[in-house]
C-alpha cells in the first residue's frame, strides 16, 4: 500500500498584482456605494432589448444621474452591464432600490436569469490611458442614447436585424471619422481589428472561405442601403428618393451622436490645453479645433 498523504506545506498562492484606485490622478476604481453603480443584468441576446427598454423606462436613471451607459458582453453568459455616475446619495438611496424593483419582475417572468451590482473598474488601458478614459465613457454615454433611439424605432427579433446591423455599421463609420481617421486610415483600422478577431477565435479555413462569401453576398445586396446611410449622414452626398432601409431618422440621430461626441472630446482638449482655454466650447466649431490641437 502506498500512502496518500503528504507531509509538505502547502506552498502559498501568489498574491494578486496590486492595481491603484487611482492613476494620474484619474481614479479608476469604484464599490457599490461610491459615485458610481454597475449592474449586470444576464438576459438572453434575443431580449435584451426589451430588458434594457423596460428597465430603463421604470428607473429614474437619468434624473438621478450624472451620466451613464450601457454595453453588451459574454463572460460567458450574455449580459448587460449598465453603469451610472453621479453623487453617491441618491445613487444609493434611490436609483439603486429602484433598479432592483424594475428587474424583479423580469427574474420572476424569465427575461432575467440573474442581477449582479459589481465593482466598477475603468479599463483605462483599453481606451487610451486615464487622460482618455473620461473622453471615452462620454461617447459612450452619447452612443448608449441614440442605441436606445434606434432600439425603438426597429422591428423586434430577426425583421429588424439587417436595419440593426447597418444602423451599427453607419454610427462605427462617423465615430471613426470623428476621430479624424481618413478613408486609408480607416480601413487600415478596421482590417487590423477583422484580422485580430480571426485569429482570436482561431478559425478553419473553411470558415473563413464560408464568411467571406456570406460577407460578399451581404454586400453587394445591401450597398445600396448603405449608400443612402452616406448620402443622409457625409456632407457633399444629396439624399436619395427612396431606400429599401426603414426610417432615415436613424442616421439623424447618428448625426446627433456624432455632434456630441466631438463635443466631448473638444472640451476635454480644451482643458487639457496650455493655458487652459476658458471659453465656453462652440459645438459648431468643435471639429476644426480638434483638428488643430489633437495629441493624444
Amino acid at each position: 500500500m502506498l500512502p496518500l498523504i503528504s507531509e509538505r506545506e502547502p506552498a502559498a498562492p501568489l498574491p494578486a498584482p496590486q492595481r491603484p484606485l487611482t492613476q494620474q490622478g484619474v481614479r479608476r476604481t469604484f464599490m457599490p456605494g461610491s459615485e458610481s453603480l454597475y449592474a449586470k443584468l444576464y438576459t438572453g441576446n434575443a431580449t435584451a432589448d426589451r430588458v434594457l427598454t423596460q428597465v430603463l423606462e421604470r428607473t429614474p436613471c437619468r434624473a438621478l444621474a450624472d451620466g451613464w451607459f450601457f454595453g453588451r458582453f459574454d463572460d460567458p453568459y450574455h449580459h448587460l452591464r449598465l453603469r451610472f455616475r453621479g453623487d453617491p446619495a441618491p445613487l444609493s438611496e434611490q436609483l439603486w432600490p429602484a433598479l432592483r424593483d424594475a428587474c424583479a419582475p423580469l427574474l420572476v417572468d424569465g427575461l432575467l436569469s440573474r442581477v449582479v451590482f459589481d465593482t466598477y473598474e475603468r479599463e483605462t488601458e483599453c481606451y487610451g490611458g486615464p487622460q482618455a478614459i473620461e473622453i471615452a465613457e462620454q461617447i459612450f454615454q452619447a452612443d448608449s442614447e441614440a442605441t436606445i433611439e434606434l432600439v425603438a424605432m426597429l422591428e423586434p427579433g430577426a425583421a429588424g436585424d439587417r436595419e440593426r446591423w447597418l444602423l451599427a455599421a453607419c454610427g462605427a463609420q462617423m465615430l471613426l471619422r470623428d476621430l479624424g481617421l481618413d478613408a486609408g486610415q480607416r480601413l487600415a483600422l478596421l482590417t487590423q481589428l477583422r484580422d485580430s478577431t480571426a485569429a482570436s477565435i482561431a478559425p478553419t479555413p473553411s470558415w473563413v472561405a464560408r464568411s467571406a462569401s456570406g460577407c460578399a453576398t451581404s454586400a453587394r445586396r445591401s450597398r445600396p442601403c448603405w449608400t443612402q446611410r452616406r448620402r443622409e449622414t457625409e456632407p457633399g452626398f444629396r439624399p436619395a428618393r427612396t431606400c429599401c432601409c426603414a426610417d432615415p431618422s436613424g442616421s439623424r440621430r447618428w448625426s446627433r451622436t456624432s455632434t456630441r461626441s466631438k463635443h466631448a472630446t473638444c472640451c476635454r482638449f480644451r482643458a487639457r490645453s496650455s493655458p487652459p482655454a476658458t471659453s465656453t466650447c462652440p459645438t459648431s466649431g468643435c471639429c476644426a479645433w480638434l483638428t488643430a490641437a489633437r495629441s493624444w
